[in-house]
């Protein structure tokens, strides 16, 4: 089984070496290492070159002249490697793996055939690699109890608002990047609809099973300069009910477009039925109010007991149907 390491670098030379590193160190080395700069103008470029030289595996460096985006880099970075191996691991430049972390990858694939995605715990770290005591999973209130349900097939809803499993933490298959690429674009605001390992997570976890490893097989480092403060989902504090429900549809939406798309790619009935049956229950709730139809569509999703399954049941039909903010569907 062959695995390559997907990283992205924007003017990251301060902690890239040390990234590097834990690489180079792993127990089980990478088969090849893609890495995606975006336009670095501060050494980064030339710490890739002196590694590359020594490295005990081949590096691959795409240097993008004009500056792409996040978005748009991490598409490359993971379109690339997924040509070179069967399994897929994308790489924060900041972190720090740990040496039995691409080991801990390769056993889970190869015992678990249905796997799409792996994805294990991690340690904060602070700028300076001290340890802040808290792991990643508290950090996203992922307990036991969660985990089972993410491996025994559930966590479709929660996949859909992000915030749960980490770029640095997961590997997939090389089958999910080719159907999740081009990673999306689409935004509202200040933050797009999906960060690239939200929108890794969910596409694996229509196509097949999710492995959790419990195990913190990553240090993550938190740090001024990094593109956003941690795996958080977003702020949605101040947006009333139509705007978490209009945000919200528009995200099963772009999912549902790239599951159509595919129609052949082997995508699970179950959680796909699952997904529109609630794009069909937000439609409705998201419809304006004095709108032609609403009543109708919203008390035709009660009487279907969509309320009950997405949502607070009677309490949020009563809220969707007075003039007051309402909670989005529970995840």
């Amino acid at each position: 089984m062959r695995i390559a390491v997907a990283m992205t670098t924007c003017n990251g030379a301060r902690h890239l070496g040390r990234q590097l590193e834990s690489l180079a160190a792993q127990e089980r080395v990478p088969d090849v290492l893609v890495v995606s700069d975006d336009a670095s103008e501060d050494g980064t470029l030339d710490i890739l070159e002196r590694f590359a030289r020594d490295a005990p595996f081949p590096v691959e460096v795409i240097v993008n002249i004009t500056r792409q985006g996040f978005a748009r880099n991490v598409s490359a970075a993971l379109a690339r490697a997924a040509t070179l191996a069967e399994v897929v691991a994308p790489c924060d430049h900041d972190d720090v793996w740990p040496a039995g972390k691409l080991a801990a990858i390769e056993d889970a694939f190869r015992t678990r055939p249905a796997a799409a995605l792996w994805f294990s715990d991690a340690e904060l770290m602070d700028e300076n690699e001290l340890d802040t005591g808290v792991l990643l999973s508290e950090l996203v209130s992922l307990d036991a109890a969660a985990l089972a349900h993410l491996e025994a097939g559930g966590g479709v809803r929660r996949l859909l608002h992000g915030g749960t499993i980490s770029n640095g933490t997961m590997a997939v298959r090389s089958e999910v990047v080719e159907l999740a690429l081009p990673v999306p674009e689409d935004r509202e605001g200040a933050y797009p609809y999906f960060f690239a390992d939200a929108w890794l997570a969910i596409i694996a976890r229509l196509l097949g099973e999710i492995v959790a490893d419990p195990r913190p097989l990553l240090r993550y480092r938190r740090h001024a300069g990094q593109m956003s403060e941690g795996p958080a989902a977003e702020d949605l504090e101040g947006r009333d009910r139509a705007d978490r429900v209009r945000r919200h549809l528009a995200r099963i939406t772009l999912v549902l477009s790239r599951v159509r798309e595919h129609p052949d790619a082997g995508w699970n009935p179950a959680r796909v039925e699952e997904l529109e049956a609630l794009e069909a229950f937000l439609t409705a709730r998201a419809m304006p109010r004095g709108a032609g139809g609403r009543l109708r569509a919203v008390f035709g999703q009660a009487r279907i007991g969509a309320y009950a399954r997405f949502a607070g049941g009677m309490r949020t039909l009563a809220s969707d149907l007075l003039p007051s903010r309402v909670t989005s569907p529970r995840r």
